[in-house]
């Protein structure tokens, strides 16, 4: 009996240090940020298979965010690939974000029309190792990704205000284990500052103005 009550104990002993280690999904965190999707590009105008967006963090607060880490998962509408292979990576240009604390392992998740494209977290770098976002209202870049169809073009809608491409962008929230969170350090300790209610997106540039060779849905 004694062992019994003993692995209980061990059991519960761990399970709590976990939640503090990451400080929770619902955490005290005194952190204050928002998170964008955006900046989205195709490639060009003639060919429409490909375009980039970026993540980018911004401090709304009033001191430092010392950044751990994030998982970034965004759902999309899979038939953008217009009967393509879909591609998921990051781009060479220059970052923000160090290499070591920059998201990895990207991948496209497809489940009928429904799709996922995920970055899992990088390895937590310690307490004094973290990236420094400061407070202002540019933020800095988490990183820029590509995505392409292996179609002449994207899914294209000719809408009530153009063309556009039929990516439905959202991100992944709920449920906790399977969404977008963010970690940063407090107080030498690693939290989770997760706060959905401030992801956002910016879908300008997913609506081209000129487009050929297109096809409409």
């Amino acid at each position: 009996m004694k062992t019994i009550l003993t692995a209980i104990v061990c059991v519960i002993f761990t399970l709590s240090s976990l939640s503090s280690l990451a400080g929770g999904y619902e955490n005290k965190s005194t952190s204050t940020y928002s998170l964008w999707l955006g900046d989205f590009r195709i490639n060009n105008y003639w060919l429409s298979n490909e375009l980039t967006f970026e993540i980018r963090m911004i401090n709304s607060g009033n001191s430092e965010i010392e950044y751990a880490g994030g998982r970034f998962i965004i759902n999309f509408y899979a038939p953008v690939a217009n009967g393509g292979e879909l591609t998921y990576s990051i781009t060479a240009l220059t970052l923000d974000l160090p290499v070591n604390l920059r998201p990895v392992n990207p991948q496209i998740h497809i489940n009928g029309d429904s799709g996922k494209l995920i970055l899992e977290s990088n390895l937590f770098p310690g307490s004094g190792n973290g990236f420094l976002i400061p407070p202002d209202i540019t933020g800095k870049r988490i990183i820029k990704m590509k995505l392409r169809t292996s179609a002449s073009s994207f899914l294209i809608k000719n809408g009530a205000i153009g063309y556009y491409v039929e990516l439905y962008p959202e991100w992944r929230n709920l449920p906790m284990e399977n969404s977008t969170n963010i970690f940063a350090y407090e107080d030498s300790r690693l939290r989770n500052i997760t706060s959905p209610q401030n992801h956002f997106i910016n879908g300008i540039g997913l609506t081209p103005v000129e487009l050929t060779s297109l096809h409409l849905k």
